[in-house]
């Protein structure tokens, strides 16, 4: 529909030359976590691998509770990871790094020690906490996109605004 051979912007481009078309805006995180340096990728990997053996099975899950109701924490229950959800990586990066703790506990109380070793380096603690920005950052950006009654304009100034973070960053 949207295609620049034979779709709308084709047919737009044709009519003027000055337009600019843009393909799936709100998807750009999937690009980024594809396109990620490797130590960076390899750490995010590590989390999601964290993730889904948490969440494998029913009784890991509810095992995985007991340490967080027991320190109180203000959740008790990680986010699956979907490669279909857009937002899925941001939101499961940030409650793993809010859990991190928990996390720690279970994995050495189910005596995974390599996973363990790997999830308390001093190097992937930090790529968890940055990427957990970037995608944090990424989030807001796709929320904001997909605000109602939003135009082209405000869609402009955001991204305009996003793309001088990321060269602050």
């Amino acid at each position: 529909m949207l295609g620049s051979r034979s779709g709308f912007v084709k047919l737009v481009k044709e009519k003027s030359q000055a337009i600019t078309g843009t393909h799936r805006v709100i998807h750009r995180q999937a690009l980024a976590a594809k396109t990620l340096p490797n130590d960076l990728r390899n750490s995010l990997y590590l989390a999601i691998k964290v993730v889904n053996f948490v969440k494998k099975s029913s009784l890991d899950s509810k095992l995985f509770t007991a340490p967080c109701k027991d320190l109180g924490t203000d959740h008790k229950f990680l986010q699956f990871h979907t490669e279909v959800c857009r937002l899925s990586k941001g939101n499961v990066l940030n409650r793993l790094y809010e859990l991190k703790g928990e996390a720690q506990i279970f994995l050495q109380s189910q005596k995974q020690e390599k996973l363990y070793d790997a999830f308390t380096e001093e190097k992937f603690q930090l790529s968890l906490t940055y990427l957990v920005g970037i995608f944090e950052a990424f989030n807001n950006l796709n929320l904001k996109l997909q605000e109602r009654n939003s135009n082209i304009i405000a869609h402009y100034d955001v991204i305009k605004a996003f793309m001088e973070k990321i060269q602050l960053w």
